[in-house]
């Protein structure tokens, strides 16, 4: 759990089956291996970091982080942990084709007991070339590996190609990085509450990271008026070779030649995460290796049927895998 990679003491560790020497993702690496082996149809993981889209990523499947709060968290975690649900938290569905994540998020979003329905809108578009998009394209992003970048700069071309409207440069982007920020310090807070050495947060920082997670989603809200869904990568590599560093801090990670820190690939993550929104993993294309490589496909809060229409178009159309 909390990592990019499957290992664990007791049952081992879990390979990506494209290249046993490399990891299958994290923490729901075993979902995806799966998948992509032919073991199961349909899985479900968890994503608090990332944990649904990197493995989906890295195994070629698709993956789909819900909405904040629309899918319960009962029964999903381990007896002794079942509280107040986490902050950031979400449990979504896995799948080898996109139109499968729909069928799976019909069946688990929505409240435990009853009290209220939930009812998503239905998707703004379903034919690919009527969707607005914005291929996000800010500063001080993490750099993307060419094998990853490639891809999604093909598919950009052969979206044009076909009168799909897309901008990849837009003035108003909210501040990414100091969202990121906020991002990493609630998610240091969910994940480490209850360890012994875990610095406890109090109510009133709590409360002004809230407020800044709301005043971002208003941003992106503003965004979304003119903006069905916004492409970004899942991750900046393929798949990377197995570590068993515990230190997060001397962890690396290859991207054209040059090592980049680890835990840089979490601003990937909290594109969506931090403001609730929901993200779709699409495989694209393989590196020359035969590793799978693709990207994540966001909208706005509840446009989940949005993303999903997105990702169903592309591999109707052969533009993913």
């Amino acid at each position: 759990l909390a990592d990019w990679q499957s290992v664990n003491p007791v049952y081992g560790r879990t390979v990506n089956p494209y290249d046993h020497s490399r990891t299958p993702g994290g923490s729901s690496g075993g979902a995806a291996a799966a998948l992509a082996s032919g073991m199961v149809p349909l899985e479900l993981g968890s994503d608090i970091g990332g944990s649904i889209r990197f493995p989906s990523n890295f195994c070629g499947t698709y993956g789909h982080k819900p909405t904040y709060g629309i899918v319960p968290l009962k029964g999903h975690t381990f007896p002794g942990t079942d509280g107040v649900d986490i902050p950031l938290a979400v449990v979504g569905p896995m799948a080898r084709r996109a139109e499968d994540l729909s069928a799976a998020l019909q069946v688990v979003a929505g409240p435990v007991g009853g009290g209220w329905k939930l009812d998503l809108p239905p998707p703004r578009r379903t034919k690919l070339a009527e969707f607005q998009v914005l291929m996000l394209n800010a500063p001080g992003l993490p750099p993307v590996d060419s094998e990853v970048a490639g891809p999604m700069a093909a598919l950009l071309d052969e979206l044009v190609r076909r009168g799909v409207p897309i901008k990849v440069h837009e003035a108003q982007l909210p501040d990414i990085l100091a969202a990121h920020e906020a991002y990493l310090r609630l998610l240091n807070t969910a994940i480490l509450r209850g360890m012994p050495d875990a610095r406890p947060i109090d109510a009133h920082a709590y409360m002004d990271l809230l407020d800044a997670q709301l005043h971002y989603q208003q941003k992106w809200e503003r965004i979304f008026g003119d903006f069905d869904v916004i492409l970004a990568p899942t991750f900046s590599t393929a798949a990377f070779p197995h570590t068993d560093e515990p230190d997060w801090g001397k962890r690396t990670l290859r991207v054209n030649g040059q090592d980049v820190p680890y835990a840089s690939q979490l601003i990937w993550a909290g594109l969506a995460t931090w403001p609730g929104f929901p993200s779709t993993a699409v495989p694209l294309a393989k590196t020359k290796d035969g590793l799978p490589t693709g990207m994540q496909v966001i909208g706005n809060l509840y446009d989940d049927r949005t993303t999903l229409a997105f990702a169903e178009a592309l591999q109707r159309e052969g533009l993913a895998l």
